[in-house]
Formats: C-alpha cells, structure tokens, sequence
C-alpha cells in the first residue's frame, strides 16, 4: 500500500464518521432551522467524499457534477432578510 491509498482510507474513514455523526446529529434536532443546518452539513460532507473518490480515482467528471450539487445545496442557505 503507497501513501496515497493510505491517505485515501484515512480520508474516507473520517468522512463516513462525519456523514454518519451528522446523520445521528439530525435524530437530536428540535427546531427546523438547527435541523435544515445539520442536514447541509452532511450534505457537504457527503458531497466532500463524492470529491475525495472523483481525486483519488482519476475520475474529473465526479468533480463537475459534486460542484453543480454543492452550489444547488448552498444557494439560498437562510441569508434572506425577514421582513
């Protein structure tokens, strides 16, 4: 095993705990706003991992499409203004 697959298990073992954590992070919410963060959290995560796979395997096209996901899931993130 080279460095780079160790790097690319230890990676992907930490974002599996992260997604999981924030999986388990949602069960504990009460209000819906804590709730709708936690689910972008994990839908970073999630989205980080789908990255990490895309690098690690050579595979740009997995880069293009996470990045089209991300914004889609970051756009309008409870930055408006009430009125």
């Amino acid at each position: 095993m080279n460095e780079h697959d160790a790097l690319f298990a230890q990676l992907a073992t930490l974002g599996a705990s992260l997604v999981l954590l924030f999986g388990i992070a949602l069960l504990w919410r009460h209000s819906l706003r804590a709730y709708t963060k936690a689910f972008q959290w994990q839908s970073l995560v999630l989205s980080a991992m789908f990255i990490l796979v895309g690098y690690f395997g050579h595979d740009p096209q997995s880069f293009r499409g996470t990045s089209i996901g991300c914004n889609g899931k970051w756009e309008g993130n409870g930055n408006r203004s009430r009125t």
